[in-house]
């Protein structure tokens, strides 16, 4: 085991934080709030989801804290599923994760770019829209892919410099309508408790599912635990940081929209992002929402190609998938390899969606593909991969159970605190999400399975090397 290449500790705590709270906080948080208002018609109910969502993401940072203190292996989620339930279902986790999630994530926030892109530079003439808007993709993705190659501490170095921009701008987003907004108070005259009889448990429920996607990414700083300097220390004050500073700043967004909009205007607002900005400054508004997007979806790609090659790696160094992608630069200590595997896989993702929103429909098929076609990227990837994913998160917190069991007398730097309720309530999270998904897209959610066996062959054909 000493031949394994490993990978050089270079992240301290403050490069670990950008991952944190730079790859997860999104576009999306200009956009969800104008959901949870559709679906609890009350100011109170609309900002206590943010917090339930806070306190169900903790609890599942925390847990994938003790597993990453203890293993601190590139990979995440690959080693802890590995060494408490075996290869088998290791590997499935790292096919879905390499091949899918974080391909995926990368191409549709880098093709999200692509789109804010074309609205600040339009496209050429005789050039439609998807094409121009994937070329700003692919570009963005070939820059990121070339800064991480040469160093994981670069690529981090990134995510501080951007985290930080972006945390001033969320932050602003609640400043600025206390100083600049000279219109009616909107919390004042919203309605802050349900109306009697209304379910008003439902609507919590409904709008958990939104307000929870918000949250996730954060759990991938466990990729990159084999590079962190001191990750028995750093990993769960990191993780239980990341998510207060993600918490703090997704609640004063949404207060500053609830602020200066009528709650009924942001229940119908399509981009209630855009209209914050438009009611602060006027039509220069819309530019200045267009360029904290384009940072915010440079930020997150970036963690997404940071973290994204460390499944692939892993499970390669481990024999079970294509010896090359284990392979680290031998200049600049990265699994280069992996993470071009990764950028040219994004890239072609984003090839392939193109190609479908600009393809004619086969014949006989005009209403199906147009449906296709009218779909965004993202949704796609949510219906037809994360069920599979939520799965497969399900058993990284199992895995804490079966260690905690299994190897009592494994060095943990670091307890989950308030053990077994803490992991139990990350799973139950989990199922809740995976439950709603079925209940809702039963065809999308049976696909996202089929994606994730998808990877059998590839286990099949590399399983017989360790026989």
């Amino acid at each position: 085991m000493s031949s394994r290449p490993g990978l050089p500790r270079v992240l301290g705590p403050l490069q670990a934080l950008g991952v944190v709270v730079g790859g997860t906080i999104g576009a999306s948080i200009f956009l969800v709030p104008a959901v949870v208002a559709q679906r609890v018609p009350f100011l109170s109910g609309a900002l206590l989801v943010w917090i339930l969502g806070a306190a169900i993401g903790l609890a599942g940072v925390l847990t994938i804290a003790e597993l990453a203190a203890m293993l601190p292996e590139a990979g995440g989620g690959y080693v802890y599923i590995r060494t408490a339930l075996g290869p088998f279902f290791g590997f499935l986790f790292a096919w879905t994760d390499a091949v899918m999630i974080r391909a995926g994530a990368a191409a549709t926030i880098s093709f999200t770019f692509g789109i804010y892109f074309s609205q600040v530079v339009p496209a050429p003439a005789g050039i439609p829209a998807p094409a121009w808007q994937g070329c700003a993709a692919i570009v963005l993705l070939a820059c990121l892919t070339a800064l991480n190659v040469r160093g994981a501490r670069i690529g981090a170095d990134v995510q501080v410099g951007g985290t930080i921009l972006k945390t001033l701008a969320l932050g602003s987003a609640l400043v600025l309508p206390l100083l600049l907004w000279r219109g009616p108070n909107a919390l004042g005259s919203a309605l802050f408790w349900p109306p009697l009889g209304a379910s008003a448990a439902t609507g919590l429920v409904a709008a958990m599912i939104p307000v929870m996607w918000t949250y996730a990414g954060s759990e991938q700083l466990a990729h990159l635990a084999e590079e962190m300097r001191d990750p028995g220390r750093d990993f769960p004050r990191v993780l239980a940081a990341g998510l207060l500073i993600i918490g703090l700043l997704y609640l004063a967004v949404a207060i500053g929209i609830h602020y200066v909009l009528p709650f009924s205007a942001v229940a119908a607002s399509p981009a209630v992002g855009a209209d914050l900005f438009r009611a602060l400054f006027g039509p220069a508004g819309i530019t200045a929402i267009s360029v904290l997007i384009l940072l915010s979806t440079v930020i997150t790609a970036n963690g997404a190609v940071l973290s994204g090659p460390r499944s692939a790696f892993a499970v390669a160094r481990d024999g079970y998938a294509p010896a090359w992608l284990a392979r680290v630069n031998s200049r600049f200590k990265t699994p280069a390899n992996a993470v071009l595997a990764l950028g040219c896989w994004s890239a072609a993702l984003i090839v392939i969606s193109v190609g479908l929103m600009l393809s004619p429909p086969p014949p006989g098929l005009r209403t199906a593909w147009t449906a296709v076609q009218r779909r965004p990227l993202f949704d796609v990837l949510i219906s037809y991969v994360m069920f599979g994913y939520l799965l497969l998160q399900t058993l990284v917190a199992i895995s804490l159970f079966v260690l905690r069991r299994k190897r009592p007398d494994m060095p943990r730097p670091f307890r989950v605190p308030a053990y077994p309720w803490t992991p139990s309530a990350s799973i139950a999270a989990t199922f809740f999400l995976m439950a709603a998904m079925a209940w809702s897209s039963p065809l999308e959610a049976m696909a996202g399975i089929l994606i994730m066996l998808a990877g059998l062959p590839v286990w099949r054909f590399y399983s017989r090397y360790h026989r």
